[in-house]
């Protein structure tokens, strides 16, 4: 019985700090999703009234921790809201598309369903601008960076700040 509980509260000493790592991975994403959605300019044509539309496939805690970070926020004057997908055709018409780990085997078909839309697409798995995201997280010395390609993003008919390059790597 003493084993067992000891068994038990060394799993939990080993499994907590993995699950608060992995949410606080969630929320600096979140924050970093905003950033971008505020650093990337869309066509004149993508800035109506309607929402700030970001999708987020295959990761729930970043769903979770966007939609409690961007509540009361807004994109210029359009409020955000935050959709969850879990697969490529469950995503609505979105301005900016979170493609999670989990589902990093779907660029491709991402990219191609997204053609000839104004959307940014980022990569939670580090390479990605590669295949064709505008922006990927990457992991660099131990902390959370990202990679951006202007290329990508002109293809999506989007422009990015010199802030938004400057903080980041640019891969072009």
């Amino acid at each position: 019985m003493r084993l067992c509980l000891k068994m038990i509260i060394a799993l939990l000493v080993l499994i907590i700090p993995s699950v608060k790592s992995a949410g606080q991975a969630a929320q600096f994403k979140a924050m970093y999703l905003y950033k971008f959605a505020k650093g990337v300019s869309w066509p004149n044509s993508a800035a109506s009234n309607s929402d700030f539309v970001i999708t987020i496939v295959g990761d729930n805690e970043m769903a979770s921790a966007l939609k409690k970070s961007v509540a009361s926020r807004k994109i210029g004057s359009r409020s955000i809201v935050v959709l969850e997908a879990s697969t490529i055709a469950q995503i609505q018409k979105s301005d900016v598309v979170f493609l999670g780990e989990s589902k990093s085997d779907q660029i491709q078909k991402l990219v191609e369903s997204q053609k000839g839309n104004n959307v940014l697409i980022v990569s939670g798995k580090g390479g990605f601008c590669e295949h064709g995201a505008g922006i990927s997280f990457v992991n660099k010395n131990g902390a959370l960076a990202y990679e951006v390609s202007s290329k990508n993003l002109q293809s999506y008919g989007l422009t990015c700040s010199q802030e938004l390059l400057r903080s980041g790597t640019n891969v072009d």
